[in-house]
């Protein structure tokens, strides 16, 4: 039996991985952006007021959500239910952070996210429910 929102499906799914994909840019991005601010001299930090802890901080927020980004991306391509919840969650925690720290831009950056991530949660749902969960291949 065919999945009866298979459409809806799959244009949120197209939506979610354009935004990790986005997302995913965007920490390699930081990623070079803080590796180069922190190569910098001593004396070239002090002339451009960079300080090297916020710096090294942000460095390792990226790569951390590099790897976020790229397991969700993970876990939407496969419809797994478990990554995409693990996904889910996190996301709704760096919205939570985000906004302790004023961070408007990127707040509303993830409530984008963790709507569609949600109504994709929603519909893998409704697909198992309509045509029965996946099946390993047995021997696998």
């Amino acid at each position: 039996m065919a999945f009866s929102n298979q459409k809806t499906l799959t244009a949120v799914k197209i939506g979610l991985e354009v935004l990790y994909v986005l997302a995913i840019i965007g920490c390699i991005f930081l990623i070079v952006v803080c590796g180069i601010a922190l190569a910098a001299s001593d004396k070239d930090r002090q002339e451009n007021n960079i300080n090297k802890d916020q710096v090294t901080a942000a460095l390792v927020i990226a790569a951390l959500g590099l790897v976020i980004s790229i397991v969700g991306l993970v876990g939407i391509v496969k419809e797994n239910k478990c990554i995409v919840i693990v996904l889910l969650v996190l996301v709704v925690i760096g919205i939570i952070s985000n906004f302790v720290y004023k961070e408007f831009g990127s707040a509303l950056w993830g409530i984008v996210c963790a709507v569609l991530t949600a109504i994709y949660l929603y519909l893998i749902i409704q697909k198992d429910k309509e045509t029965g969960p996946t099946e390993a291949p047995k021997g696998a």
